[in-house]
């Protein structure tokens, strides 16, 4: 009896702690999912997912068709599943129930109708309308397209029915005039004109002639397209250049239309034009349509130009100018510094060397030009007998060797490649005769009496004699002067020697020093070269 009791208290306190839990746990909520409208044998698919339980606990379900038209047999194929089917037999209403638990409460029921009609009956369904691109640039081609779906085309009636489409421009911007290229086409096209939003609605028919509900497409264009290019920088690769030195010019422009949020890809055409530049300059730009034109300035001041970017849209940048002044580079005339002969005073024969140092301003260190610098010799005059020359005119150093006593002037000039040349520096070459300078002696003068005691000292020591006083002179000893011609003897003594000139009108003029002497008849000298024997 005792046991007993104690398992009925057992339980009454195991229903009073149920109780107590089921006062605290929430009834799971129960979602059948939404009415649909099916062609009749087609399988409808239920959907009882969407349900759930406060506590997060498992849900059992709990279906069943509570309404159902008249002679209807079908049933659920699983109703204890979250997702069971079933296929209506008859056209008319099925009204189904789902009813969840936690295992501890069960949901209120939750209830979705499924309308069966017979095949044929149901109208084109338009599931979906895209424009492609979906945000379009301003210019560019779109295109619309739609997705039908007709129920009596599925597996359960198969009646491949035929739809078409129309389509409807529902709103765009007030100024645009964009068309459909075609409004029955199944993906028709326009070109949006203007910055705004585009809406167009379709609209399908069955060849039953059954019409779906309109479906609509909207799309708001960029402003990709209306973008006026810019020039972001212009310079000139020289701001100081020379007359004569080649300058680019370079202009970078960007169009917001070719950036990456729109991608448009105009092409972009400059324009150059020349807005000032020294007077009597005449330098043209090589393309004044590109962006990097190239320029040679003719002359020194200051050149100015302005450039503009125009887009494939023609909208046209604002202009931008760039400018550079040419220095007097260029324009410096070469200078002879120097020129010299050598020797300036030569002998005839005597070769000489000409040679100039040349100087040019633009080769300094404010231009650094580095013109190659040509000299130029000339032969400006020479004695009239002279046929001299110059050896290489075209050198640095020229030569030429003097044929003639006389005064010989050359010219010499230089050239920097640029068109500019030196006035013409002289250079002279006096060539005087050679011995024509008096030869002057010291005491004793050169006299007739010294002339004269000189031969006398000669007869005293040579052992010849005079043939006669006739003023003859001997050839032979005086022991054979028995003879009657004077002859040289073969032994006779050399004639003296004397090394000073010959310059006294009374000294014998064929006195010569060291050589012997001939051996011809002894005759008679001329009365002029010989003295008067003195007594």
């Amino acid at each position: 009896m005792t046991a007993r009791l104690g398992r009925v208290a057992a339980c009454l306190a195991l229903a009073l702690a149920s109780a107590r839990c089921a006062d605290k746990i929430m009834a799971p909520v129960a979602n059948a999912g939404t009415a649909v409208t099916v062609n009749m044998g087609s399988s409808v698919a239920l959907d009882g997912r969407s349900s759930a339980d406060p506590q997060g606990r498992p849900l059992a379900y709990d279906w069943s068709i509570t309404v159902r038209p008249v002679l209807s047999q079908t049933s659920l194929n699983d109703a204890h599943i979250a997702t069971p089917s079933f296929i209506p037999d008859m056209d008319g209403d099925y009204t189904i129930e789902l009813v969840v638990s936690n295992g501890v409460l069960s949901s209120t029921p939750s209830k979705v109708t499924v309308s069966a009609r017979k095949c044929s009956q149901a109208a084109p369904d338009i599931t979906a309308a895209v424009a492609a691109p979906a945000n379009p640039n301003t210019g560019n081609t779109v295109q619309l397209s739609a997705t039908v779906h007709d129920a009596d085309n599925d597996p359960a009636c198969n009646l491949n029915q035929t739809f078409t489409l129309l389509w409807t421009a529902v709103a765009r911007p007030g100024a645009s005039a964009a068309a459909l290229s075609d409004p029955a086409a199944t993906s028709p096209t326009f070109v949006p004109d203007q910055i705004g939003t585009y809406q167009f609605s379709v609209v399908a028919t069955d060849s039953t002639g059954l019409h779906s509900a309109p479906k609509f497409v909207t799309f708001k264009t960029t402003t990709c397209g209306s973008a006026t290019p810019s020039i972001t920088s212009a310079t000139a690769s020289s701001t100081t250049p020379n007359p004569g030195d080649t300058v680019n010019l370079v202009a970078v422009a960007t169009d917001a239309d070719n950036l990456a949020g729109c991608s448009l890809g105009q092409t972009l055409r400059f324009d150059w034009r020349v807005a000032g530049q020294p007077a009597g300059s005449s330098a043209t730009l090589s393309d004044p349509t590109v962006s990097s034109p190239s320029i040679t300035p003719d002359a020194i001041g200051t050149y100015v130009f302005v450039v503009t970017a125009t887009d494939s849209t023609g909208k046209v940048s604002d202009p931008v100018a760039v400018k550079f002044t040419t220095t007097a580079c260029g324009s410096a005339v070469p200078t002879i510094t120097s020129a010299t002969a050598t020797p300036a005073t030569p002998n005839i024969g005597t070769a000489v060397l000409l040679s100039a140092t040349a100087a040019d301003a633009d080769n300094g260190t404010t231009c650094h030009r580095g013109q190659t610098l040509t000299l130029h010799w000339a032969l400006v005059s020479r004695p009239a007998t002279s046929s001299a020359f110059l050896d290489n005119p075209a050198s640095a150093s020229p030569s030429f060797t003097p044929d003639a006593v006389g005064t010989y002037q050359f010219s010499v000039t230089v050239s920097d490649g640029t068109g500019n040349t030196s006035p013409p520096t002289f250079v002279g070459v006096v060539v005087a005769p050679c011995g024509a300078a008096a030869v002057t002696f010291a005491a004793p003068a050169i006299t007739a009496a010294f002339a004269e005691a000189s031969i006398r000292r000669w007869r005293a020591e040579s052992p010849l004699v005079r043939c006669s006083t006739s003023g003859r002179w001997p050839v032979r000893p005086a022991a054979r002067q028995s003879r009657s011609r004077c002859r040289p003897e073969r032994s006779s003594p050399s004639l003296p020697t004397w090394s000073g000139p010959t310059t006294s009108p009374s000294m014998p003029s064929t006195l010569e020093g060291n050589r012997q002497a001939p051996r011809p008849r002894c005759r008679r000298p001329p009365a002029a070269q010989l003295p008067s024997p003195s007594r």
